[in-house]
């Protein structure tokens, strides 16, 4: 998206496997080595799901972002799933 964040969209893929799918990048994302980065690194991932929490890309994306930063501000590194407001 911006910066520091990108989108992975997953077709056909429910909620539960979105945060398999997240958690793998997650786990992968934090093995990885870079010669002359002392520090390792670390992801916050957002997950929602269409149609189940949005219906339209806009909200789905809107939805995604909100869970982003609250994965951020929990801690960081982890993977939060979208809380729809009924």
């Amino acid at each position: 998206m911006g910066g520091e964040e990108f989108v992975v969209l997953a077709p056909g893929t429910d909620r539960e496997g979105g945060v398999v799918l997240a958690e793998n990048l997650r786990q992968e994302i934090a093995r990885m080595r870079v010669d002359g980065v002392a520090d390792g690194f670390s992801a916050s991932i957002g997950i929602a799901v269409m149609p189940d929490d949005a219906t339209t890309p806009e909200a789905l994306m809107r939805l995604a972002d909100r869970a982003l930063y609250a994965a951020k501000a929990a801690g960081r590194d982890r993977v939060m799933v979208a809380e729809v407001q009924l």
